[in-house]
């Protein structure tokens, strides 16, 4: 994944903008976490690539928590059979109704990382940028099986 400055006047809407040139995937995650039915394959390396290519544009938290979270075990960090049931469990964490659920076999270095990305308020999300994400991600190595 590389970050680019589009440097085209012509295309005013265009000109100035940074944007995300990434390697053309053969399906979605989504399709992948469907196929896999569990954790995707060399899911940190993918992780650290979507922490590269977001911290130069200053995105932080949910994005990378999510993704990781799904990405090594194959299901949402929070629970629910639907988007609204997700929405509703969010809604409930955030209001300190309900704890984060993340995956038991999980390492103790993607929990952690998982529940900073994942912090119920901005103030304790904003403490890890995404250039830190980014590095604890390296930390962690490119290993197959990273959830385990």
């Amino acid at each position: 994944m590389e970050t680019l400055t589009v440097d085209d006047p012509e295309h005013g809407e265009l000109d100035g903008a940074t944007v995300l040139v990434m390697e053309l995937a053969e399906e979605s995650l989504d399709a992948l976490l469907r196929r896999s039915g569990g954790p995707v394959p060399d899911a940190a390396r993918m992780i650290v690539e979507i922490c590269e290519g977001t911290a130069f544009l200053h995105s932080q938290g949910w994005l990378h928590g999510v993704t990781a979270h799904l990405a090594l075990t194959g299901r949402h960090p929070f629970l629910g059979a639907t988007a609204r049931s997700h929405v509703a469990a969010i809604a409930a964490y955030a209001a300190g109704r309900q704890a984060l659920s993340l995956d038991p076999g999980l390492s103790p270095g993607w929990c952690s990382f998982i529940a900073d990305c994942l912090a119920p308020d901005h103030q304790t999300r904003s403490r890890h940028n995404a250039a830190d994400l980014l590095a604890r991600a390296h930390s962690f190595g490119f290993v197959a099986a990273a959830w385990l």
